[in-house]
């Protein structure tokens, strides 16, 4: 729930106003052990892909819940271990997929989108990630009706002991810098996301829109960057040849 809160509002100024956003947060405890930001990028990925399968418009929502994982239910869908887990879904009113489609969309460099469209983390490094996590992530899409990707998060009990008896105590450690970052994201979506968040923290951002403009960019500023963030792959040069 944190998680969502956090992006909430960035995402509501990105998304546009020709899409409807719309959060239900559970009231359920949902404590999970979870790298932060990491979860943090692959909800922007998954959110902006949501967004780019509505180009005439539509609804997003981002809904979390609790659930229970029985033997039934690992029969029926094919996946989890038992115990309780927190759930996030993104659900699109969009284009939606085909199954010859869904079949692929885990695998590495598999994209729908169009050229200079952007990439995003993909959904194949989404997947490491929440496997990382011990998590699972299921999609179920109909052409012309949407698509909606559902998140398992294991629950962590002894997370509840922990919050509880710690929750008058402020264990955040400070964070954040002064540096110059080279940042070269073709997905304007995660590109604005993740300049804001570094530009919270102290940060100044110098943005790139492809390999390209991120080399001229190095040059430009060479005796001023101390740290760059490149994606995989944008148009015109990939990551490892910037």
């Amino acid at each position: 729930n944190n998680i969502v809160l956090k992006l909430e509002k960035m995402l509501s100024r990105i998304i546009g106003e020709d899409i409807e956003f719309i959060t239900e947060l559970s009231d359920d405890r949902l404590d999970v052990m979870v790298d932060f930001s990491q979860m943090e990028q692959v909800l922007m990925n998954l959110i902006a892909n949501a967004r780019d399968a509505m180009p005439k418009g539509g609804t997003l929502s981002v809904k979390t819940r609790s659930i229970e994982i029985n033997d039934s239910f690992t029969e029926t869908r094919g996946f989890g271990r038992p115990g309780p887990y927190a759930v996030i879904s993104i659900t699109d009113t969009g284009l939606g997929m085909d199954k010859q489609t869904m079949m692929k969309i885990f695998e590495p460099f598999f994209t729908t989108k169009e050229v200079n469209k952007g990439t995003g983390l993909g959904l194949s490094i989404i997947y490491g990630i929440i496997k990382e996590h011990f998590g699972y992530i299921d999609v179920v899409s109909d052409p012309g009706v949407g698509t909606t990707f559902c998140i398992y998060l294991p629950i962590r009990k002894h997370l509840l002991y922990s919050s509880e008896q710690n929750q008058h105590t402020d264990i955040s450690a400070p964070m954040g810098g002064i540096e110059t970052i080279l940042l070269a994201e073709d997905d304007p979506v995660v590109r604005e996301l993740t300049s804001s968040v570094l530009s919270e923290f102290g940060y100044n951002v110098i943005a790139a829109l492809d390999g390209e403009d991120a080399v001229n960019k190095f040059i430009q500023h060479r005796n001023d960057i101390q740290f760059c963030i490149l994606d995989a792959v944008m148009p015109k040069k990939h990551g490892g040849d910037v």
